[in-house]
Order: structure tokens, then C-alpha cells, then sequence
């Protein structure tokens, strides 16, 4: 197969092409092309800001403390935990 034509955008293994792509997402999980978890931190980091954000709201609404846990525990810190033990290999 003659491959000159081909831009540096694509990646060739065993005559199967890849496009080359700066990161993406595999199982919620954002992966870079040089194994980085910048992007993926960054991304957790914002989600979890506007939740605990939310937190604060429901706490200035004088919910009880049982309610505010609740709420760290089924929506703040399942972010905070997902794939910790992939990321902890690095």
C-alpha cells in the first residue's frame, strides 16, 4: 500500500488507519496522545467546583446536615473517585 500520500494526521498499524487526535474520552475518561492526565483533571476539577458550588447554595437554604452529606456523597465525591485507581498507576 503506498502511504506518501498519507497526511501526518493518520496513523498506520498492520495496514489499519487511526486518525491521530490530541486526546479523547474511553470510559469517561479523558486520555491524551502523550498519557497526561491534564485534560481529564481539568474537566473533573470544573464539574466538581460547580458542585460543591451547589453545595453551598443548599447549605445557605439551611438544609440539614444529613441532607448536605447526602448530597456530597451520591454527586461531589463519585467525580472526585472515578478511575482513582488508574490515574493512581501513574
Amino acid at each position: 500500500m503506498d502511504t506518501t500520500n498519507l497526511s501526518t494526521n493518520v496513523l498506520c498499524v498492520n495496514d489499519n488507519f487511526a486518525e491521530r487526535v490530541y486526546s479523547f474520552k474511553l470510559l469517561g475518561i479523558m486520555i491524551q496522545y502523550n498519557l497526561k492526565w491534564s485534560v481529564y483533571f481539568d474537566s473533573v476539577c470544573a464539574k466538581a467546583s460547580s458542585r460543591l458550588y451547589f453545595l453551598k447554595i443548599l447549605k445557605r437554604s439551611l438544609l440539614s446536615t444529613d441532607d448536605l452529606l447526602y448530597f456530597y456523597m451520591s454527586a461531589v465525591r463519585p467525580l472526585l473517585e472515578y478511575a482513582c485507581p488508574c490515574v493512581a498507576l501513574l
